[in-house]
């Protein structure tokens, strides 16, 4: 006897010109309005934006962001290709790069306040007042946490060893199915 509070299995509409599986997409040749949204996700857009701009205009805000990470996700390669592309032809333009950077940030968080003079590239700011100069720099909290993300000292995944009992608990406290 069927089931009949049981709803019907709905179907997902995937973007158009969407690959089926996920290897389909490094066989298949990417659509331009595709390339177009990699482009600008890898120049910096986010998802919502950069569907926005590059395939549909007016779509619900929801839409554009389901699709929009199902685009990137379908053509993630292609995306961490343009990105290292992007950031190396940053690179070569500016002549910044991690060395430089992670020097940068170390000076931000060794130099003593005191020991600024007038014309040091770290004053971001100086405020004239009738009580006397006061200068501004950058944070040496902001610089640390971007040299100890840089030299992968924060993990932006954790993987756990846990028991089934110590599993199951944390999946009926935050209702989560285990990702696959």
């Amino acid at each position: 006897m069927p089931d009949t509070l049981s709803k019907p299995k709905q179907k997902i509409k995937k973007p158009p010109n969407m690959p089926r599986r996920r290897n389909a997409a490094a066989k298949k040749e990417i659509p331009e309005h595709h390339m177009q949204f990699l482009v600008a996700v890898a120049e910096g857009a986010d998802y919502l934006e950069a569907y926005r701009r590059t395939i549909s205009k007016d779509c619900a805000i929801s839409t554009a962001q389901v699709n929009g990470c199902k685009i990137a996700t379908a053509y993630r390669l292609k995306l961490l290709e343009l990105k290292k592309g992007r950031a190396k032809s940053i690179e070569e333009a500016t002549g910044i790069n991690a060395a430089v950077l992670g020097r940068w940030w170390q000076r931000v968080m060794e130099t003593p306040a005191d020991e600024i003079k007038a014309g040091d590239p770290l004053i971001q700011k100086i405020r004239r007042s009738k009580d006397g100069d006061t200068i501004e720099v950058p944070s040496k909290m902001a610089a640390s946490e971007n040299l100890a993300r840089a030299l992968g000292v924060f993990k932006e995944t954790v993987e756990v060893d846990a028991s089934d009992e110590v599993m199951a608990a944390v999946k009926q406290l935050f209702g989560r199915k285990k990702a696959s």
